[in-house]
Parts: structure tokens; C-alpha cells; sequence
């Protein structure tokens, strides 16, 4: 987000999904930050791609207020750890990977979605955010509500290489 109008930047997220680096986002997505590491260690193979590639979050806003008022908005997010027996909770939905035009994703993981604005379909499937080591799987997960608090900003810290938490963020 840092070469987007300020009116965006400080704009309620209306919507996260996950893309690779090769991929465009949606249009009114923003490439908020990298998911996992920053360097060729933090790369995947992505589901239908022959290639590593790295993963970035991105968030849709609505930039005026008076919209985003009348429509839900992020207002929680959560991570699950689902090999350790937890669950998506309640009113939670799970980021997903955005691919467009129908991408091919693994077996039984696809979800066809019109929710694209005018990308005219895409598949999704869940967003794996520990998709660089065989390890647990850990999942991003968020809740849109008319109620509470609209969240405006999301980043990614990497501790390992000294990054601080800024002025007004909270640690998930």
C-alpha cells in the first residue's frame, strides 16, 4: 500500500485474499504485504503451477465512509492451526488464494466464486500461510461485520530480521 493515495491507505478492508507473486491482484485489491519470509526461502509451490513463487496478502478497501459504513467490513482477524485440532471459528471465513480465470487448484480444494468484480469468476482455495516447509498448516482467518471496529491496516513483521511493531498495530 505505500504508493496508494492516503484516502486508501487509512480506508476500512472490506476483503483479504492471498496472490503469488506472478498474479495481478483483483481490481480494488492492494498488495498490503509478503507472506512468510522476504527472501528465495519464502518461496512455494503454488497449487497448479509448475514454479516457486512467493505469496503476498492483499486487501480490498473502501476508501469512502460513508459506504463503508452501510457494508460489512474486517473487523477481526485470527490464525488457526488446524493439525492441532483448532477450527474456523464462528462468523470467521478463511483467506483464500486467488486464482484467476478458474486456475487449477488440488483436488477437492477449488471453490468457484463471482466475487471477483468483474474478473468474471476465479477459483479459490484456502490459503496455507506455512506453505513454505512440510510443517503444520496455518491458516488466516477473518470476520466481516457491520458492528465494531473496522480494521485499516495489516502488515507482516518478520522478528528474525529486527522488524518493530509500529505505533497502533496489535500482534496476532
Amino acid at each position: 500500500l505505500e504508493d496508494c493515495p492516503s484516502s486508501i491507505a487509512t480506508a476500512a478492508i472490506t476483503d483479504l485474499i492471498v496472490t503469488c507473486e506472478s498474479e495481478i491482484p483483483p481490481r480494488g485489491y492492494y498488495r498490503a504485504c509478503q507472506v512468510g519470509g522476504d527472501d528465495s526461502t519464502s518461496k512455494h509451490m503454488v497449487p497448479g503451477s509448475r514454479k516457486k513463487q512467493r505469496l503476498y496478502l492483499n486487501v480490498k478497501k473502501e476508501p469512502n465512509w460513508d459506504r463503508a459504513v452501510q457494508r460489512p467490513c474486517v473487523t477481526a482477524v485470527c490464525v488457526i492451526y488446524p493439525d492441532k485440532m483448532e477450527f474456523v471459528p464462528p462468523g470467521f471465513s478463511v483467506v483464500r488464494h486467488y486464482q484467476p480465470n478458474g486456475g487449477k487448484v488440488g483436488k477437492n480444494e477449488g471453490v468457484k466464486s463471482k466475487e471477483g468484480d468483474g474478473d468474471h469468476g476465479f477459483t479459490a482455495a484456502p490459503a496455507n500461510m506455512n506453505c513454505f516447509s512440510s510443517r503444520e498448516r496455518v491458516y488466516l482467518c477473518y470476520r466481516r461485520s457491520r458492528e465494531g471496529n473496522p480494521i485499516t491496516g495489516l502488515i507482516c513483521l518478520h522478528p528474525s530480521k529486527g522488524d518493530l511493531i509500529p505505533e497502533g498495530y496489535t500482534v496476532l
